[in-house]
């Protein structure tokens, strides 16, 4: 028991609430105020720092014990137990509305007192972690780069993120409880063809999925959107699948600089294709990784015999192999360019200076 728990009384009948206020203070408890009336147990609630209201149903005036723990729970978040002889049906529906934590049938024991609110307090803790952790889980799914979404175990959505809503154009309100593919519309951008929904796969297998490349979405409005993403199953503590969640990104600058990136390569290996000079590129052990078609041309040696060989093991003169690797390596070990020449017998008889 908490000896600090502050416990506000509602009650019109004045005998019946002191009677209450001693006995929570026999069992510890803090009452800081009395209440007779809807009104002012809201204005109580303002001012005193409240654990818990034990609120009797029917009051006097304008606001009864339902109404005023309506607000009260709805402004100050602060758990209700519901003081009651006898309430109709109606009234008890009505009350549920309210979200009250606990029922204390009057007339009633120190000890049941003692339980319920004790009870009552523990569940609220318990209720209170869960909606700070929802609370953070949504925070931290609102504020991410990536689309999410959550289906349950029929594919209907139950969530999405602000950035899914601007990826499929489709809003929250209009999207829960409709089928995923049904607003996350993916297609093959080559073949056009529909593929098998990651998230059926993922609730079929019980496993992550992701998407081939090609994938793109189709927003509400026809726009297309080169997208990679993943789907997984959400599984309860028996492993049993209730549903799925679904990441997906944009990546239309990424695919626009992959273009751009095999344009300008494209282009340089033309460049270099038809350049009139030699152009070579070699790795850590001297050996050639390409030479372009000028090499065949000027020194009558076929490009692919240089292909992983050294100057050494083209039978090069043993002064000019030497020479090139010790070139070579300062390049490899500065970093910086190093320029030489020599020549070496071609062909046709002559030297080419290389």
């Amino acid at each position: 028991m908490n000896k600090k728990t502050n416990i506000l009384i509602v009650e019109d009948e004045i005998i019946v609430a002191k009677d209450i206020e001693n006995k929570l203070k026999r069992l510890g408890y803090i009452v800081p105020a009395l209440a007779s009336s809807g009104e002012e147990a809201i204005k109580k609630a303002a001012e005193a720092n409240l654990d818990l209201v034990l609120m009797d149903i029917r009051l006097r005036g304008n606001i009864d014990g339902i109404e005023a723990a309506r607000q009260i729970y709805n402004i100050f978040n602060i758990p209700i137990i519901y003081l009651t002889a006898n309430a109709d049906t109606a009234t008890f529906e009505r009350a549920k509305t309210t979200k009250p934590l606990g029922y204390i049938l009057k007339p009633f024991k120190e000890k049941e007192l003692y339980n319920t609110i004790e009870v009552t307090l523990a569940r609220y803790r318990i209720e209170k972690q869960l909606q700070d952790n929802e609370r953070w889980l949504a925070t931290i799914l609102k504020s991410i780069g990536d689309g999410v979404i959550a289906c349950d175990r029929n594919k209907n959505i139950i969530f999405m993120n602000p950035v899914a809503e601007t990826l499929t154009e489709w809003s929250k309100k209009e999207a829960k409880g409709k089928l995923v593919p049904e607003v996350f519309n993916i297609t093959n951008s080559e073949t056009r063809s529909m593929l098998h929904h990651p998230v059926s796969q993922a609730l079929e297998l019980g496993i992550v999925v992701g998407i081939p490349e090609n994938t793109i979405l189709i927003t509400k409005n026809g726009i297309e959107i080169p997208i990679d993403d993943s789907a997984a199953p959400i599984k309860d503590d028996n492993d049993s699948v209730k549903g799925a969640v679904w990441v997906f990104r944009d990546i239309t600058e990424r695919k626009q600089s992959e273009a751009e990136l095999h344009r300008r390569q494209q282009e340089f290996k033309a460049l270099v294709e038809n350049a009139p000079d030699i152009i070579a590129r070699f790795n850590a052990q001297m050996q050639y990784l390409y030479v372009n078609p000028a090499i065949e041309s000027l020194t009558g040696i076929p490009a692919s015999t240089f292909i992983g060989k050294t100057k050494a093991e083209l039978n090069m003169p043993e002064g000019i192999s030497w020479l090139w690797e010790q070139k070579l390596r300062q390049v490899f070990q500065t970093k910086q360019e190093n320029e030489f020449e020599f020549g070496f017998p071609i062909a046709s008889g002559a030297k080419y200076y290389h």
